[in-house]
């Protein structure tokens, strides 16, 4: 934005307001392990959590399904694309990639609007590039006890632990 001034001698003044421009620091699985190491690739369909500053408006607002493009007065898009939000705050926000996400490189931006009327917006993140692969290996983990260990579910519901641990033969979901 810019303002001319034709007659200086008028001591003439103008008013700007300045946004801080969001800044994507990490893409990573919405359910990170820390049984296992990040991953270098995202699948398509997968929930990821964006982190940074400035991303969206504070208070922090969260979605319920069927899920928004926009959310917290911002807007988060892949290759142009906006995708679908269920959580954003100015440090975080949780997104679904897109199902039909081709394989490959791919870039991510954040817009940041004044408002959540998302008429005005206020600034845009400079691009966030990360690969899809054909699977975005991940397992969920929860304590047993003092221990953290991947979830194995047997067929009726339950989890596999100390009070109840796996025998040959078990069938699990993972």
């Amino acid at each position: 934005m810019s303002q001319t001034f034709t007659n200086t001698t008028a001591n003439p003044t103008a008013n700007f307001t300045a946004w801080p421009t969001p800044h994507v620091s990490a893409l990573a699985p919405a359910f990170a392990s820390i049984l296992q190491p990040p991953p270098a690739s995202l699948a398509a369909g997968e929930i990821v959590t964006l982190f940074g500053t400035n991303l969206c408006i504070d208070p922090a607002a969260s979605a319920t399904p069927t899920l928004p493009d926009r959310i917290g007065g911002c807007i988060v898009q892949v290759d142009g694309v906006n995708i679908r939000l269920y959580y954003g705050s100015s440090s975080q926000i949780n997104a679904v990639l897109p199902q039909a996400l081709a394989l490959g490189a791919h870039q991510m931006v954040v817009q940041r609007y004044t408002d959540t009327g998302y008429k005005q917006l206020a600034a845009q993140s400079q691009a966030f590039p990360f690969t899809v692969d054909r699977v975005g290996m991940a397992f969920v983990e929860w304590k047993d006890g003092s221990v953290t260990i991947v979830a194995a579910q047997y067929t009726d519901g339950g989890l596999a632990g100390s009070a109840r641990p796996l025998r040959p033969g078990d069938t699990v979901a993972l």
